[in-house]
C-alpha cells in the first residue's frame, strides 16, 4: 500500500466502517471542517496523494476508496454500483465518521456521485 502524508509528513490514518452493506476503506488526516474527496474511475484515494498534503492544514481530509475499488469491498454488480447507492455508501461513511456536515468534491464519476450527495444530503453538503 502507498502511502500518502498530511501537511506535516505525517501519515494519514487509514480505516473502515460498514456501511450500506459493504466494508469501506477510507483515509483520513487534518483539522477543520470535513472535506469529502470522491476519486473517480478506475482510481482510488492515492490519486489525491499529492493534494491531500496541501488540504490538512485546514480541513480534516476523508477520502475513501469507492465500492469496488481498492480496499473496499467489491460486491455483485446486481448489488449497486449507481450514483444513489454510491451517495449513499458516502452519507453514511461521514456519519459514521461523526461529520453531521461535511464540504465535498469529486472528480470523473465521482463528481457524478457529489453531485447527488448533495441533492439527497441538502441540510449535511
Amino acid at each position: 500500500m502507498a502511502e500518502i502524508f498530511d501537511h506535516t509528513g505525517a501519515p494519514v490514518k487509514h480505516g473502515r466502517a460498514r456501511v450500506n452493506g459493504i466494508r469501506m476503506h477510507f483515509v483520513t488526516a487534518g483539522q477543520g471542517e470535513p472535506l469529502l474527496l470522491i476519486h473517480g474511475t478506475p482510481k482510488t484515494n492515492y490519486y489525491w496523494h499529492k493534494l491531500i498534503p496541501l488540504l490538512t492544514e485546514h480541513f480534516t481530509v476523508v477520502a475513501p476508496d469507492l465500492r469496488g475499488f481498492g480496499y473496499t469491498d467489491k460486491p455483485p454488480v446486481s448489488e449497486g454500483y449507481d450514483s444513489g447507492t454510491n451517495a449513499q455508501d458516502l452519507a453514511e461513511l461521514m456519519t459514521f465518521l461523526g461529520h453531521d456536515t461535511f464540504h465535498v468534491h469529486g472528480e470523473d464519476r465521482g463528481a457524478e456521485f457529489a453531485y447527488v450527495l448533495a441533492a439527497t444530503e441538502r441540510e449535511r453538503v
